[in-house]
């Protein structure tokens, strides 16, 4: 059984977010009320995923950088008021849907680990 996570409000910075599945997660994700940030290389691309991630009671904004490089990230990042070792010091990230396993088999292949 899955659990959703209610993503309302909460910040969410999506890494490919201008094409494939990176583009249908900022659509889902702007659909579920979330403030999402996403970022590409190049401004048509990214002009081309914002105008797609649709409307909801989300929002969805984007930057042009290259996450293959330092000045990148140091661009993406900038643009957060957090920095990630400050997120992850204060808030550990949580999954979008949990899984409950309902076997102990599941929970060996999800986790492996012998689940009694």
């Amino acid at each position: 059984m899955m659990d959703r996570t209610d993503l309302s409000g909460k910040r969410i910075l999506v890494t490919g977010g201008t094409t494939g599945i990176g583009l249908a997660t900022v659509a889902q994700l702007v659909q579920h009320g979330a403030r999402v940030l996403t970022f590409g290389r190049h401004q048509d691309s990214l002009d081309h995923a914002l105008e797609q991630a649709g409307s909801g009671p989300g929002t969805v904004d984007g930057i042009v950088a290259d996450a293959a490089t330092k000045e990148g990230i140091d661009t993406v990042f900038a643009r957060c008021s957090t920095t990630p070792a400050a997120a992850s010091a204060t808030s550990p990230p949580l999954p979008v849907y949990e899984v409950r396993p309902r076997s102990p088999s599941l929970c060996s292949v999800m986790r492996g680990c012998d689940c009694a």
